[in-house]
């Protein structure tokens, strides 16, 4: 576990939409890397930032109607469905999982090929994904970068529209004080504030928990 906890990306389900995704993107002013495609079948674009990164995720079109290798994409609901955390070692992150209660499968391996200069490398990737049940907004997993020097590239970091970083995620919820104490926990972290605002720590950002009807 990373000390303090880092964000590392926030992930955006588009369904079998992916096309229609990157125009609307590219329109609101994001640089969009080129298109990726997972070893597990989903494709994605990424827009980056300087520690952290928006993710288009989704499934070619062409495999609509079809059994999937990424269930998890293909059964959730189109949107923001995904809470990514850095971590250093997936194993060591998935022991803590285990002891607060929280761990659901084992760590994964995967990569996609990435073209810089002309030449195709292979990213890599390790991730361990939370119980689905954990939290209810989504999935949250946390994610080892084997070759960051092939994601963070400085000539995708200018945009536009002049993003540079995610400095809050914001989640409403019935139960703001329960879901921070949970997300602190997990995070090895904090909350503070009162009432229907509560917000968690991390390095580079902070997650604020938000009543419903606040």
């Amino acid at each position: 576990m990373p000390t303090p906890p880092k964000l590392d990306h926030t992930v955006i389900n588009v369904g079998y939409q992916m096309d229609e995704a990157q125009q609307r993107f590219q329109a609101l002013g994001f640089y969009l890397t080129e298109r990726g495609f997972h070893s597990f079948g989903s494709i994605n674009h990424t827009m980056m930032f300087g520690t952290d990164y928006l993710e288009l995720i989704g499934l070619p079109a062409t495999t609509k109607g079809k059994i999937s290798g990424r269930p998890d994409v293909q059964n959730a609901t189109i949107g923001i469905n995904g809470l990514v955390f850095k971590s250093d070692d997936v194993d060591e992150t998935y022991a803590h999982l285990q002891s607060i209660g929280m761990a659901a499968e084992l760590p994964k391996s995967f990569g996609r090929p990435v073209e810089l200069d002309g030449r195709t490398s292979q990213a890599k990737l390790r991730t361990v994904t939370l119980a689905a049940d954990a939290f209810l907004g989504g999935r949250v997993y946390f994610c080892e970068h084997l070759t960051p020097e092939l994601v963070w590239q400085p000539d995708w970091h200018t945009h536009d529209n002049g993003a540079t970083s995610m400095p809050e995620f914001t989640i409403v919820s019935k139960y703001p004080e329960q879901e921070a104490e949970k997300i602190a926990k997990l995070l090895q972290s904090h909350a503070y504030g009162e009432g229907g605002s509560l917000s968690v720590p991390l390095d580079d950002c902070k997650i604020t928990l938000l009543s419903q009807g606040t």
